[in-house]
C-alpha cells in the first residue's frame, strides 16, 4: 500500500460537539487498522473548545499510524459547507464521515470495509446496520429499518427502495482527489445538498453498494441531528431540494423515464403528504407493542387497509367470533394509538374513522342478540339518572377522567350521577369510594373477556333508564363503544378529552351530539359530523380560582413553564424548549421555573444553549410536577405563564389562569387545535417566532401584568370554577349551538384526510394468521 498517502480518511464534522466528541474520537482511534489513517477536523465555528478536546484525546492515544488535520470556520457555514471544507482536505484512498456525537462499536468494523473495497474495485461504497438510540425515550431501532432486498445495490435500487444507510455506517471509495495533480473535484450537488442521502446517492451512482448486516455503529438521536431538529415543514424543503437537485445534476439518467418519474412521484408524494414515512410495523399483540423490538416478527400477516380490516372482521362475523373480531380491533387501535413509532403519523391530528366505530356497533349489534340483551325500543327516561360511560375512573395521562369529571360537577347536585366503567383503564379505589361517598354509583367490570364486556354494558346501561349518557371511552376500548346503542338514551353526547390522534366514537351512529370545551371544537365536529348536536361548555380550572392570587411583580421577571408529559416537550418543530429558555432569559426575565420532568438528552442541549449564550444554569430550576399545581404556581414567585413546547397541555394553562398568572401561548401552524388561544382571556399575546417571544417579553412591565390581571379576573368571573359556568350559561347549558354560532376556524380535517391516514397507520401493522 502506499506509505505517504493515507488509506482512510475519517472526517469529522464538528459543531460545538464538546458534550460527545471524546466517545467518537476514542472510537476511531479503537480501530484495529495499522494502515495510515488521518482524522479531518472540520471545527464549523463551534465556541465549546471541541478542537482542544480533541487535540488532547489524540496525545493521549499515542498514534503512530493516525494523523489529525484540523480545519476551522470563522463563522458557521453549515453542514453542506462544513462536509465540502473536510472533503477538500482528505488525501485517504477511502473516506469515511462521523459526526462528533456518533461512535463506532466494533474495533474491526475499518479493516472490514477497507478490504472489500480493496478486493472489489467495481465497489463504490461499504455500509452495515447501525443502532439508533432514542435519547427520549430509550428505545432502540435500526438504521435501515428494512433489511436491503440484497446485499450489494445499485443507484436503481437504493433509490426506488428507499434504502438509508446512516452517516455513521458509511465507507467510500475517495474517486474525489487526483493524487497525481493534488486536486480534489467537488461534485457540485455537494455544495446545494446537506446531509447523508446525497452522499450515498451520489457514490451509489458511480458504483455499487456493499451492505454487512451487522451492527458496528450507534447514533444517539438526540434531537440535535440535520433531520431530527427539522420541523415539518423543513423536512419538505430538505427533501425536495435533495430530489430536485437530483434531477437537475443528472443522478437520474441512469434510470428509464418510467422509472425515474415513478420514483420520482413517489418521493414528491411522501413529501406533500406531511407525514413520515419512516414507520416500521408493530404487531398487533399488545405485549408486542409495548415490549417486543419490532424487527423481531415472524408468522405474520397483513391489514394494509380498511378493507383489508372490513374482509377479517367480515370473516370472523360469519363465523361468530366475537371476541375475536373486538380483539383483532382492539389490537389495531392499540397499536396506531399508542405505539411511539406509529402515532407519531397522528401527533398533529384528530384521526376518527366511520368504518372502525362502524365495525364497533355492527359487534354490538350482533353480541347484543347472542345475549338478548340487545334494547328493541328506546330505553331513556327523561326523569333518569345522568350516566357517564367510561373506560376507567382514574387520573390518567390523557385526561379522560379529568374531562369526565369537569361535565361531572356541573350536574352535581342537579341530578343524579352513576357511572360505568369497563376497566380498560385500571380504576383507582380510593377516587370510587369517593365518589361513592358522594352519592354516586360506580359500576366496574374486570371481565377479561371484551364480548361479556359489552354485553354487559348494554345490559346496565339500559338498567339505569337514563336521562342523558356522555360517553368517554380510552383510544381502544371497543368493548365500551360495541355496548352503547342509539336506543339507550334520549340524549348521547360524547365528551372530547382527546387532541391528537386517534379516538372511538367520534363518527360512531350511536352518538347524537358531542361536548365542546372550547371553540375549535365546535368547527371541528360540524366539518366531520355535520348535523349533529354540538354543545359548547367552556373549559374551566379542574378546582376553581386560587383562594388569593399570585403577586405579580416586573422586577424581578420570573417565568414558569408546566409539562406533566415530557415527550410533548422533545416534539421537534421550528423552535425547541431550549432554544426558547435561554431567549427569555436574555430578553428580561431573570429566572426561568420549569414544572416537570424532563430527559437527560434535554437538559444535557439546555445546558448547553444556557452556556452558548452566557447565561448561568442557576437562572434556571426544574421542579418536579407538584400534587397541587395550583398552589405551587401561586407560590413559586412567577408572574408569566409561558408556553414554550410544540405539543402544549391545557390544563397547566389552566391552573395558570386560576392563580392569576397571565399567559403567553405560541400559535402552532401545525394544527390549529395546538393554539389555545381560544381558551384563554381576551387580548392573551400569542407568538410564533423566536423574535416574536422575545419583543413580548421585553415590552412586560408592570402596567403590561396589571392590564392582563384585570382580563383574567374578569375570565375567571365567567369561566373560573363549575359554579361559574353554569351561572354564565344559565339557560344555554347543553343547549346546541346554532349554524350561525359555528366559529369560522378553518379545520384542516376531512373525511378523505382521515381515511388516508388511518391507512397509513394501518399499512404499517401486522398480526399473527
Amino acid at each position: 500500500m502506499n506509505s505517504t498517502r493515507p488509506t482512510v480518511s475519517v472526517i469529522m464534522l464538528c459543531y460545538n460537539e464538546a458534550v460527545f466528541i471524546r466517545r467518537a474520537v476514542r472510537s476511531v482511534l479503537a480501530q484495529n487498522f495499522e494502515d495510515l489513517l488521518e482524522i479531518v477536523f472540520v471545527d464549523d465555528g463551534s465556541t465549546d473548545g471541541s478542537a482542544d478536546i480533541i487535540r488532547e484525546e489524540m496525545r493521549k492515544a499515542g498514534r503512530t499510524t493516525v494523523t489529525l488535520k484540523t480545519i476551522s470556520h470563522d463563522k458557521v457555514e453549515g453542514n453542506a459547507e462544513a462536509f465540502v471544507t473536510g472533503l477538500r482536505a482528505a488525501r485517504g484512498r477511502f473516506y469515511h464521515v462521523l459526526d462528533c456525537d456518533d461512535y463506532w462499536i466494533d474495533p474491526d468494523k475499518l479493516l472490514m470495509q477497507v478490504n472489500l473495497l480493496e478486493t472489489q474495485p467495481h465497489l463504490s461504497g461499504v455500509a452495515h446496520r447501525t443502532i439508533m438510540r432514542n435519547q427520549i425515550d430509550k428505545s432502540e431501532s435500526f438504521h435501515p429499518e428494512h433489511e436491503p432486498s440484497k446485499f450489494i445495490l445499485n443507484f436503481e435500487e437504493i433509490a426506488v427502495e428507499g434504502v438509508y444507510f446512516h452517516t455513521s455506517a458509511m465507507l467510500y471509495r475517495n474517486s474525489f482527489y487526483n493524487a497525481e495533480t493534488d486536486h480534489v473535484t467537488v461534485p457540485e450537488i455537494f455544495h446545494e445538498v446537506r446531509g447523508d442521502t446525497i452522499r450515498l446517492y451520489v457514490h451509489a451512482s458511480q458504483g455499487q453498494i456493499h451492505y454487512i448486516p451487522q451492527s458496528m455503529s450507534v447514533y444517539d438521536d438526540h434531537g440535535g441531528g440535520i433531520w431530527t431538529a427539522l420541523d415539518w415543514p423543513g423536512k419538505q424543503a430538505l427533501l425536495r431540494n435533495l430530489y430536485d437537485k437530483m434531477q437537475k445534476r443528472g443522478y437520474l439518467a441512469g434510470m428509464d423515464q418510467a422509472r425515474a418519474s415513478a420514483f420520482l412521484s413517489q418521493r414528491l408524494t411522501e413529501i406533500a403528504a406531511y407525514t413520515p414515512t419512516s414507520l416500521r410495523s408493530v404487531s398487533l399483540y399488545p405485549a408486542q407493542v409495548t415490549t417486543m423490538p419490532r424487527y423481531r416478527l415472524a408468522s405474520i400477516s397483513h391489514i394494509g387497509s380498511l378493507r383489508d380490516l372490513e374482509v377479517q372482521i367480515d370473516t370472523l362475523v360469519k363465523a361468530a367470533q366475537y371476541e375475536e373480531a373486538l380483539q383483532l380491533l382492539q389490537r389495531l387501535l392499540t397499536a396506531i394509538s399508542y405505539d411511539s413509532n406509529l402515532s407519531k403519523a397522528s401527533r398533529y391530528r384528530r384521526i376518527a374513522s366511520f368504518e372502525v366505530d362502524w365495525q364497533c356497533g355492527r359487534l354490538g349489534e350482533q353480541i347484543g342478540a347472542k345475549y338478548s340483551v340487545l334494547p328493541d325500543a328506546p330505553v331513556g327516561d327523561p326523569n333518569g339518572p345522568v350516566v357517564f360511560l367510561v373506560s376507567g375512573v382514574v387520573d390518567d395521562r390523557e385526561g379522560l377522567w379529568q374531562e369526565t369529571r369537569d361535565i361531572l360537577e356541573l350536574y352535581r347536585g342537579r341530578k343524579e350521577i352513576r357511572i360505568i366503567s369497563t376497566e380498560l383503564l385500571t380504576s383507582s379505589p380510593e377516587l370510587c369510594a369517593t365518589l361513592r361517598a358522594d352519592g354516586i354509583e360506580v359500576l366496574n367490570n374486570n371481565d377479561g373477556l371484551m364480548e361479556e364486556k359489552a354485553a354487559w354494558v348494554m345490559w346496565h346501561l339500559g338498567q339505569q333508564r337514563p336521562s342523558h349518557v356522555f360517553v368517554n371511552p380510552a383510544r381502544s376500548d371497543v368493548a365500551l363503544m360495541a355496548g352503547l346503542r342509539r336506543e339507550h338514551a334520549d340524549r348521547i353526547h360524547l365528551l372530547t378529552a382527546l387532541n391528537t390522534g386517534f379516538a372511538l366514537g367520534r363518527l360512531s351512529t350511536a352518538i347524537d351530539g358531542f361536548v365542546a370545551r372550547r371553540p375549535y371544537d365546535i368547527a371541528y365536529y360540524a366539518k366531520i359530523a355535520p348535523g349533529r348536536e354540538v354543545t359548547l361548555v367552556p373549559a374551566y380550572p379542574r378546582d376553581g380560582p386560587a383562594e388569593s392570587l399570585a403577586n405579580l411583580r416586573a422586577d424581578p421577571l420570573t417565568s414558569v413553564s408546566v409539562c406533566a408529559d415530557p415527550t410533548k416537550i422533545e416534539q421537534k418543530y421550528d423552535y425547541s424548549f431550549e432554544r426558547a429558555i435561554p431567549v427569555v432569559l436574555d430578553s428580561g426575565v431573570t429566572r426561568h421555573i420549569h414544572v416537570g420532568p424532563l430527559s437527560e438528552a434535554t437538559m444535557n442541549r439546555l445546558n448547553k444553549s444556557l452556556i452558548e449564550k452566557g447565561q448561568s444554569p442557576d437562572a434556571l430550576e426544574i421542579h418536579p410536577y407538584p400534587e397541587d399545581l395550583t398552589k405551587f404556581l401561586r407560590e413559586c414567585g412567577a408572574s408569566i405563564f409561558l408556553q414554550v413546547f410544540p405539543i402544549p397541555e391545557d390544563r397547566p394553562m389552566q391552573s395558570a389562569l386560576a392563580t392569576g398568572l397571565p399567559v403567553i401561548l405560541h400559535y402552532s401552524y401545525m394544527h390549529p387545535m395546538l393554539t389555545l388561544d381560544d381558551m384563554c382571556y381576551p387580548g392573551v399575546p400569542v407568538w410564533s417566532k423566536i423574535s416574536e417571544l422575545a419583543d413580548i417579553v421585553r415590552s412586560i412591565d408592570q402596567a403590561w401584568l396589571d392590564g392582563h390581571r384585570a382580563a383574567i379576573e374578569e375570565h375567571l368571573g365567567r369561566y373560573g370554577s363549575a359554579k361559574a359556568v353554569l351561572e354564565h350559561l344559565g339557560d344555554g347549558f347543553m343547549v346546541p349551538v346554532t349554524a350561525e354560532e359555528i366559529p369560522a376556524i378553518a379545520v384542516p380535517e376531512s373525511h378523505h384526510e382521515l381515511r388516508r391516514l388511518l391507512t397509513l397507520m394501518m399499512s404499517m401493522t401486522v398480526f399473527k394468521a
